[in-house]
């Protein structure tokens, strides 16, 4: 392989591995032939050639990006996942709360906020699983799990302050972070991908 494909070759890694894998082969071919034409030699073809792939390669980098955001992309998985373990997190950590402080000798209002932590993670373990199956309903699911653990966590929070700091930030810091997805998702238009 000669030196200066070799230079095309590394040029062409500023684009995506999807876009490379559909149109590297082309790309090298046109090269090539260029090459035998002497285009390759000039200052101005390399010049312009470095132009361009600082032209096209952000927008394709930004396709391949908001690529992962649509239903089965990267970041849905990546949400989905983070719901349930901080689902699994907080339902142990309230199962732990309440043995070791027992239930039935709690107050009205510490029960009140052990059942809606509880119910609260119950319903973002089933969002979670819900965007990772990509089902129809995920998302409104989702958004009123968020909703129902900010309300429960906020309620432990002021009522009956008994959960570790941590699982009061991951209970408040999830939930919020889910929704300002869930929103911003709903609010980028999409090509043909259905959002709600």
């Amino acid at each position: 392989m000669m030196a200066g494909e070799r230079l095309y070759r590394v040029l062409l890694r500023a684009y995506p591995a999807r876009f490379r894998e559909s149109y590297e082969r082309e790309m090298v071919l046109v090269f090539r032939n260029q090459r035998r034409e002497g285009a390759t030699r000039a200052l101005s073809y390399w010049t312009a050639l470095l132009l361009d792939v600082a032209r096209s390669a952000p927008p394709e980098w930004r396709e391949e990006l908001s690529s992962n955001i649509h239903p089965g992309g990267v970041l849905v998985k990546t949400m989905a996942i983070v719901a349930v373990l901080v689902a699994a997190f907080e339902l142990v950590n309230t199962a732990a709360e309440v043995k070791m402080g027992g239930f039935a000798g709690r107050d009205p209002l510490a029960q009140a906020a052990i059942v809606a932590a509880m119910l609260a993670m119950l319903g973002l373990l089933a969002a979670g699983v819900g965007l990772l199956r990509r089902g129809r309903a995920a998302e409104p699911l989702a958004r009123l799990a968020a909703t129902g653990c900010l309300a429960s966590f906020a309620f432990i929070g002021l009522a009956r302050p008994m959960l570790s700091i941590l699982a009061m930030l991951a209970g408040i810091g999830f939930p919020l972070a889910l929704l300002a997805w869930l929103f911003a998702r709903r609010a980028r238009p999409t090509s043909g991908a259905a959002t709600s």
